[in-house]
């Protein structure tokens, strides 16, 4: 019985990753040279206010920040190998706008050409960092884009995070393995 229960807890563990899919997506790397190079990212679009700069971090010690003055004018994007096809993940990340009119400024956030987000962050400091987060799909070498302006000031972006969402299957057999675990200690 309890080979039985290991095996099928193992297997229920197999299943789920929790290992990080997003390569630098706390910017930890550091800035690139030049500046706009930001490690483990392609650089689409740049202006002289992309980059990953230290003192604004909302864990560690860098962040992304994006300035340009006109719509998507910073933009960098990752292609993500390690995704299932089929398989549903949270991609989540912190941001906050320093300061300036939020009407003049958006982070826009694509997975695999679709909008998740295309609009202002909240505004204030590094205190104010907020999180968001959205239901992804993957096809597989998914592909994540991370776009934006702001215009007088600058928007910084945090602790990118792609997790797998567990199988309800999954969830099911350790509970399962959790109930005769405790029935067994009961006897």
């Amino acid at each position: 019985m309890r080979k039985l229960l290991f095996v099928a807890c193992a297997a229920a563990f197999s299943s789920v990753s929790f290992g990080q899919l997003i390569m630098n997506g706390d910017f930890e790397l550091g800035p690139g040279t030049p500046i706009s190079n930001v490690p483990d990212w392609t650089t689409d679009a740049f202006s002289a206010y992309l980059g990953v700069f230290s003192g604004v971090a909302h864990s560690g010690t860098y962040a992304l920040r994006l300035g340009a003055l006109a719509a998507d004018g910073d933009a960098i994007h990752q292609v993500i190998a390690g995704t299932t096809s089929g398989s549903h993940y949270t991609l989540s990340f912190w941001s906050f706008q320093g300061g300036g009119d939020a009407t003049n400024s958006a982070v826009h956030i694509q997975w695999n050409g679709t909008d998740l987000y295309n609009a202002p962050v909240a505004v204030g400091t590094t205190a104010n960092y907020t999180q968001y987060s959205f239901a992804v799909t993957a096809i597989g070498n998914d592909r994540l884009d991370v776009k934006g302006w702001n215009s007088p000031s600058f928007d910084y972006l945090d602790d990118i995070a792609l997790t797998p969402v567990p199988e309800p299957a999954s969830i099911a057999v350790l509970g399962i393995g959790a109930l005769t675990l405790l029935r067994r200690r009961r006897k």
